[in-house]
C-alpha cells in the first residue's frame, strides 16, 4: 500500500466521518493522477479539496515546449485537450453519484453574490482591477479557488449565472487561468436540464472560443480549446463542425 500525504485513520476527523472512510489507495495517488475509481478520486479530492484540474490550468506546468524543440504544439494542444475531454467525463460521472455537500461541508459565505463582488471572489483583485474600476471604500469578499466546499453548494440557478458572469469576463479579457478552473468546475456540476435560452447561450459561448483561438497567446490556446470541447460536447444539442486543430495561422507565441 502507499502512504496518502495527510491520511491518519486514528485522527478525529476521520473518527467523526465514520460513513466517508475509505480504504488506503492501491496505488500512488497525487495531483496528477487520473481516478480511476470512485475511491480513487475521493483520495484524490482529500489531497487538495479540489476539482482535479487539468494541468494546463496550473499556472507552474502552463508552459509550452521550447522553440528549439521539434515538437508541433498544435498537435500536443490537441491531444492533450482530447485527453483531458476524457478525463472531465470520468470527473463529471463520479461528481454526480456523489452527495457532494455532505462530503465537503460549506467552509464560507457569500453574502453577496452581485457581479463584481463575484468577480473578484473568482478571480482576485488583479483580474478584478483588469474588469473594474477599483472603489477604495468596497469591501469585497476573500478570493478563492473553485473548492468543492463552495461549488457543490451553489443551486443550478446560481451556476447558471456565475457561468455567464464568467462568459462576460473572458469575452473582456480573455481565457485566464481563474477564468478557466472556475468554469471547468462550474461546468462538472452543471446539469444538463438546460431551458433554450441557455442552450442558445452555450452555443454562443463554444462559437466566440473557436473564434479567438483562430488569434490567440498561448497562455490561453489550451484552456480556450479545452473548454471549448468540454461545452461542444455536453452542453450544445444542434449538429455543428467542431474544431478539432489549431490553424497554422494561430498566434502561438513561444
Amino acid at each position: 500500500m502507499y502512504e496518502l500525504p495527510g491520511y491518519d485513520p486514528d485522527s478525529e476527523h476521520l473518527k467523526s466521518h465514520q460513513e466517508m472512510y475509505v480504504e488506503p489507495p492501491t496505488r500512488y495517488i497525487d495531483l496528477d493522477t487520473i481516478p480511476q475509481d470512485e475511491s480513487e478520486f475521493n483520495h484524490k479530492s482529500r489531497i487538495e479539496n479540489m476539482l482535479p484540474q487539468p494541468a494546463i490550468m496550473r499556472e507552474s506546468k502552463n508552459v509550452l515546449p521550447s522553440p528549439h524543440t521539434k515538437s508541433n504544439p498544435h498537435y500536443e494542444h490537441q491531444a492533450h485537450c482530447e485527453r483531458l475531454l476524457r478525463e472531465f467525463e470520468d470527473t463529471r460521472k463520479i461528481l454526480m453519484e456523489q452527495d457532494l455537500q455532505k462530503m465537503y461541508p460549506l467552509n464560507c459565505e457569500i453574502s453577496n453574490k452581485d457581479e463584481e463582488n463575484l468577480c473578484y471572489f473568482c478571480l482576485g483583485y488583479d483580474l478584478f482591477c483588469k474588469i473594474y474600476r477599483p472603489r477604495s471604500h468596497h469591501q469585497f469578499m476573500e478570493s478563492q479557488d473553485p473548492l468543492l466546499n463552495i461549488v457543490s453548494h451553489f443551486t443550478q440557478n446560481d451556476i447558471m449565472i456565475l457561468i455567464k458572469y464568467l462568459h462576460r469576463w473572458f469575452v473582456l479579457i480573455g481565457m485566464e487561468n481563474a477564468i478557466a478552473k472556475w468554469l471547468y468546475a462550474l461546468l462538472s456540476v452543471l446539469k444538463k436540464d438546460l431551458d433554450e435560452e441557455e442552450e442558445r447561450f452555450f452555443e454562443t459561448f463554444r462559437d466566440e472560443c473557436a473564434v479567438r483561438l483562430e488569434d490567440c497567446h498561448s497562455s490561453e490556446a489550451m484552456n480556450l480549446h479545452l473548454i471549448y470541447l468540454i461545452i461542444h460536447n455536453y452542453f450544445c444539442t444542434g449538429m455543428y463542425n467542431i474544431v478539432r486543430h489549431f490553424h497554422v495561422c494561430a498566434s502561438i507565441n513561444l
